[in-house]
């Protein structure tokens, strides 16, 4: 089902690129010309609301038991700009195969959920930012000695970089790390505690309006 999921999203993520190439005419990508500038500067404008897909993978650990998976989600967001200066907040919400697995026991991390804020600079139609903030991962346990399902919380920060391809498409590469605190889950011997920690890479597609 999570795989579904992260095909279904993926199809979105192909459609918004030439849905956003008609509605803007089919205009030029990849030059000093292809972004709103700011007044005439040099500086692009990256205020104003956006919503965009993304789609990754990931690899991190739930104590010593090793998780990796693909992902895919949807985020939207709003940035607000004073010169070459940009902030902005933004929330997403990422489908995920991310799981562990031995012969007695599988841990999953079946979706993400993230309210960041984003600080960054504007290097012409490249924005580089640092991005962090409170994250809530739904969790599966199986195992011989029972299962559990619980939402866990915590925090994610990274880094990331967007560049225009259109005057309203743009193009990002992410890298997100996550740590969540700690849950108990049930075996056959008691109960384990796991403090799952995940390391993402994601590349996506934001539409501006």
């Amino acid at each position: 089902m999570r795989l579904l999921h992260i095909a279904m999203l993926a199809a979105a993520c192909t459609a918004a690129l030439p849905a956003a190439a008609a509605d803007l005419g089919g205009g030029s990508s990849w030059n000093s010309n292809a972004y709103p500038d700011a007044g005439g500067s040099s500086a692009a404008v990256w205020q104003g609301l956006y919503m965009g897909a993304h789609l990754g993978a990931g690899f991190g650990k739930a104590s010593q038991q090793r998780t990796s998976g693909a992902l895919a989600g949807l985020s939207v967001g709003y940035n607000w700009q004073a010169d070459r200066v940009v902030a902005g907040v933004e929330a997403d919400v990422t489908s995920s195969d991310l799981a562990g697995k031995s012969a007695s026991e599988v841990y999953r991390q079946n979706w993400l959920t993230t309210v960041r804020g984003r600080a960054g600079y504007s290097f012409g139609n490249l924005l580089a930012y640092a991005t962090g903030g409170p994250a809530f991962v739904s969790t599966a346990y199986r195992s011989s000695g029972g299962n559990k399902d619980a939402t866990v919380t915590g925090w994610a920060a990274g880094l990331g970089a967007e560049i225009y391809m259109t005057r309203a498409l743009s193009l990002k590469g992410e890298f997100l790390h996550y740590g969540l605190s700690e849950e108990s889950y049930p075996t056959s011997s008691g109960t384990k505690k796991l403090d799952p920690t995940s390391n993402v890479l994601r590349a996506g597609l934001n539409y501006r309006f």
